[in-house]
Formats: structure tokens, sequence, C-alpha cells
């Protein structure tokens, strides 16, 4: 059987679009960890559609990282209006991340997740005559379908 080498490029510190492929629990050495996927999104970039990893600790507090990220993703109503977070429902959804160059405990150079952000909303289209101070708020849509929810979303 033939392996290819696999190689890591290493990007440079900045913020990145990206999309929530898929959280795993998985086992690591500091106990139960989750395992984020996230697909970074740059059209016409050589780092388009790459994978980049994140881990975080299951502990859903508003200081713990998954708390702080399930918050840039889903809103900090949505956030504050469940008692218990399903991880399923952040897969697809949009964001930023911030990311950071070091070296791994193997001595090579690594990106690290530094912060998971709300995705930046694209700038509303222009309408001739329009005046934005007549617009009306939309109202709420409703998030993906949550465990435990405590209120429902329009009251």
């Amino acid at each position: 059987m033939r392996i290819p080498r696999t190689t890591y490029e290493v990007l440079e510190a900045g913020e990145y679009q990206a999309v929530v492929e898929r959280i795993e629990e998985q086992a690591g050495q500091y106990g139960q960890q989750l395992c984020w996927t996230f697909r970074l999104e740059a059209p016409g970039a050589d780092y388009d559609r790459r994978n980049v990893l994140a881990w975080c600790s299951p502990s859903f507090t508003s200081k713990a990282k998954l708390g702080r990220w399930a918050r840039a993703l889903l809103g900090s109503q949505a956030v504050d209006d469940i008692d218990e977070l399903d991880t399923q429902m952040l897969t697809g959804l949009p964001c930023r991340l911030v990311l950071s160059s070091g070296l791994g405990t193997d001595g090579t150079e690594r990106n690290k997740v530094t912060e998971v952000l709300a995705p930046r909303r694209p700038p509303a289209p222009f309408v001739p005559g329009a005046r934005p101070w007549d617009a009306q708020p939309a109202a709420p849509t409703s998030p993906p379908i949550m465990a435990g929810a405590r209120r429902s979303w329009g009251r």
C-alpha cells in the first residue's frame, strides 16, 4: 500500500470566513473534548475549502469556549433561551475564525483557533429613495430546533 505524504501549511494569523462542518466528541489529553471541524470559505484563495480543527471542553457555560462559540453562531438571545445545547444545531452555520500561529507540542508551527465570531452580515442593498431611518426592524427568525428551549420565538 502506498500512502502519500500529507503536508500542513500554516496560514497567516488573522480572520477567516468559515462554516462549521462537524463537532465530534473525542478523548484528549485533558479528558473528553469536542473536536470542531471548520471549513474555510474563501473562493479563489489557495486555502478555500480547507479544514481547520479546534478543541474545547464540553462545558456549556457563558465563560467556556463552547458557550462563547455557541453565542457567536446562534446569537445571545438564542443561547440564553436554552438549557441544553445540541451540537447538531451548530453544524452548517457560517462564522468567522480568528487564527493565530505558534509551536505545537511537537515543535512544529501550527495554527490555533483563538476565537469564533459571528459571521459578517452583508451590507443592505441600495434602494434609491429609501430612507434607512424609516425601515422597520425585521421579525426574529427561528433558529434550528433547540433541545430544552424555555420559550418560543416571536413572543
